[in-house]
């Protein structure tokens, strides 16, 4: 197995993309033109010249380089098109990156299976998008179909729009009662000119759903070869009062119904969550997220408190 571990200026563009394009799991946020804006550093795994890739985005802390996922990207992974290379994750991240990343959070797309100490199983929730709609929305759960036609019923405007700057208003007002919920002003950044450039190129799709003029929920999904992944979704109490999010992702699904590709609904363990993403038909799947923290004792109390961001936002 040939390994190489590659800086940003040292990849081949084209080979890589080639990779992720025919890979078993394809996404559409591991192709490079995403990663330079989602990552404002990564690194890149090499495996026999571009038969297996796995991006790998880095953050600079207090002098160490960590490998640690974006904020809003729920996965990434080990992408190839040869199942040969399933056996081979234990070895490249426990081997190879544990000796030049002294802390690793990373999390995988759902073929990818890692069994070491470190790595822990989470849910997401897949559902195919094959069959024309009507056959898709016979599998929705009758309290979905229900909150859809009540959705239907409103005098509202559901629409495809291009500045994602009220998808950014909403969640701002939502991260006011939910902290977690908050966006820095960098990530808001990055976010937006993935949104921008894939619109752009026909990639995305930002879904608004507007009621007396003023817009109350919204999504936005990107769209790759074989795989769309639900990226953000948002919504006021007005837009949860008439099940505008259930409109959202209908409208998806509608639109994008009959191709065969898979649409990602990026779930969640939590269960509110969970069940509102399972009603739309969608198969619960797990994925992988692996951690190992071989940092100094006092750094690790960094890492595992989050006091660096606190102390951050204490500054800034």
């Amino acid at each position: 197995m040939d390994f190489r571990l590659l800086e940003r200026d040292e990849i081949d563009d084209e080979k890589w993309d080639g990779c992720i394009e025919k890979s078993i799991n394809e996404t559409p946020l591991a192709y490079t033109s995403n990663l330079d804006i989602i990552c404002t550093n990564w690194q890149g795994v090499v495996i026999d010249d571009y038969s297996l890739v796995i991006p790998l985005p880095i953050v600079k802390r207090l002098g160490y380089q960590l490998v640690q996922m974006p904020p809003e990207i729920q996965n990434f992974g080990a992408f190839y098109h040869n199942p040969k290379y399933d056996f081979n994750l234990e070895l490249i991240f426990k081997k190879y990156l544990s000796k030049s990343f002294k802390f690793i959070s990373y999390s995988f797309v759902y073929q990818n299976k890692l069994s070491s100490e470190g790595s822990r199983q989470r849910r997401t929730h897949y559902l195919f998008l094959g069959q024309p709609y009507e056959a898709i929305k016979c599998r929705y759960e009758a309290r979905h179909r229900s909150n859809i036609k009540k959705f239907e019923k409103e005098t509202l405007k559901i629409y495809e729009g291009k500045d994602p700057s009220e998808l950014f208003r909403i969640r701002n007002k939502m991260s006011r009662s939910n902290s977690a919920l908050k966006i820095g002003n960098q990530t808001r950044n990055l976010l937006s000119q993935l949104i921008h450039k894939t619109i752009k190129e026909g990639n995305g799709t930002l879904i608004y759903v507007e009621k007396d003029g003023e817009v109350i929920s919204g999504g936005f999904f990107i769209k790759g070869r074989k795989r769309d992944v639900f990226l953000l979704s948002v919504s006021l109490k007005k837009g949860k009062e008439i099940k505008a999010s259930f409109g959202v992702v209908d409208y998806y699904i509608k639109k994008m119904s009959g191709q065969d590709r898979i649409l990602d609904l990026c779930g969640s363990d939590i269960e509110g969550i969970a069940l509102f993403l399972r009603g739309f038909g969608a198969e619960s799947v797990g994925y992988c997220q692996y951690e190992r923290n071989n940092l100094p004792w006092f750094l690790k109390l960094v890492k595992r408190y989050n006091l660096y961001k606190k102390l951050k936002d204490i500054l800034s």
